[in-house]
């Protein structure tokens, strides 16, 4: 677990009742999230095919519907901004600290906390990794713009576009239901990815979370 790199007494200063209870709240929404079965699934496979004088037939292998949607809600109050115990402002509260502790401890957990959102912005931006580009067309079918979709574009299309709101420009994007297998494949892998980096962080509140003096109200 990455809290266990981390001594929180030398690297943190207390929290608040608050505070605490928002550190509990992730750690077992992040828990919750691991253990749904989406996630616990073997790895989500895409094939092509095509059998002699046929036509090429697409399939993903991501298993169930409902335990997508599962996931999912789990997921939500984890990725939101506005979330009070979701991972950006409880890596902002960890970070804020680690800052007050004024320790040598408190700049190593600056450091580590801070690998968490590099990853996520890392995994979500490498064009190259899915291939992707996009087209501007005019009304003559010029191509008059092109660039490279990242994947993190895919990303938000779906979570904006179908599952957590109904943006109506993400829609056109993705397209009418069922969207094309591409870019459902990259959505699904990079929600794996992106729970996968909400889960490790969750060690750090955990360690955090075993220190009772850490809590300002103990």
């Amino acid at each position: 677990m990455p809290g266990d790199a981390i001594d929180p007494l030398e690297a943190f200063s207390p929290f608040s009742h608050e505070e605490w209870g928002r550190l509990k709240r992730y750690r077992d929404r992040a828990k919750g999230l691991f253990g749904c079965a989406f996630i616990q699934q073997s790895q989500t496979q895409w094939a092509l095919s095509a059998g002699v004088g046929q036509p090429m037939v697409s399939e993903i292998k991501a298993g169930e519907e409902r335990d997508l949607d599962q996931a999912l809600m789990l997921f939500r109050p984890l990725w939101l901004r506005e979330e009070s115990a979701g991972f950006w402002q409880v890596q902002a509260m960890v970070k804020r600290h680690a800052h007050q502790k004024g320790t040598a401890g408190g700049r190593v957990a600056i450091s580590y906390v801070k690998t968490y959102a590099k990853a996520l912005n890392t995994l979500l931006s490498e064009a190259q990794s899915i291939g992707l580009r996009e087209q501007r067309i005019n009304a003559k079918g010029e191509i008059v713009a092109e660039e490279d979709v990242v994947p993190g574009r895919v990303f938000d299309d779906f979570l904006y576009g179908r599952y957590f709101h109904e943006d109506e420009e993400r829609i056109k994007r993705i397209g009418d239901w069922p969207p094309s297998d591409a870019q459902r494949f990259i959505f699904l892998t990079s929600l794996k990815r992106v729970a996968g980096v909400f889960t490790r962080f969750a060690g750090i509140p955990e360690a955090i979370l075993r220190e009772p003096a850490l809590r300002a109200d103990s």
